[in-house]
């Protein structure tokens, strides 16, 4: 609290960031890291640093919806799509729950086609689709999202089967 009143943000960090790689406990690693991406976005206003801290943060934390949005956005903003993206999908495979999974995937897919990578985002869209194939709820996003990818990639036989999982999903 001492660096925070004197405005010094970035030894702070230099700080939290040597306490981080020694500490032993999942628990106390992801309040360090909840602290220095706070510290970076806000007071230090390094979006690179931020960006990193959030990716690591989203793997140790992969339920937060937070955590995912802003990695989503510092990774659009720093231009880093690629590295927010496998964050989230190594997040995705660690999520407890089926919309947390799901929710990842489609993160991490969408970045992927962000940074140009049409075939690690058409992955993501499968695994996102396959969480729960059955349930619309949770399923039809990845399954318009392949839509998408394929018919960009003009590849009809796999877009007539992309747009039949559609239907089934709508009916």
């Amino acid at each position: 609290r001492v660096y925070e009143r004197r405005g010094a943000g970035a030894d702070l960090a230099r700080v939290l960031e040597v306490r981080r790689e020694e500490c032993q406990s999942a628990e106390e690693r992801r309040d360090i890291l909840v602290r220095l991406a706070r510290l970076y976005d806000d007071a230090v206003r390094d979006p690179a640093s931020a960006h990193r801290c959030y990716c690591a943060l989203a793997v140790e934390a992969p339920d937060d919806e937070q955590v995912r949005r802003r990695v989503v956005d510092l990774s659009r903003e720093t231009g880093l799509a690629a590295e927010g993206a496998q964050a989230l999908a190594r997040a995705a495979e660690l999520a407890q729950t089926p919309q947390d999974q799901r929710d990842g995937w489609l993160e991490a897919g969408r970045l992927w086609r962000s940074a140009g990578d049409v075939t690690a985002a058409e992955r993501c869209m499968r695994d996102a689709y396959s969480v729960a194939p059955d349930d619309a709820a949770l399923a039809l996003e990845p399954a318009e999202e392949l839509v998408g990818l394929i018919d960009a990639a003009s590849r009809p036989a796999d877009l007539v089967e992309a747009l039949r999982r559609c239907v089934a999903l709508e009916n």
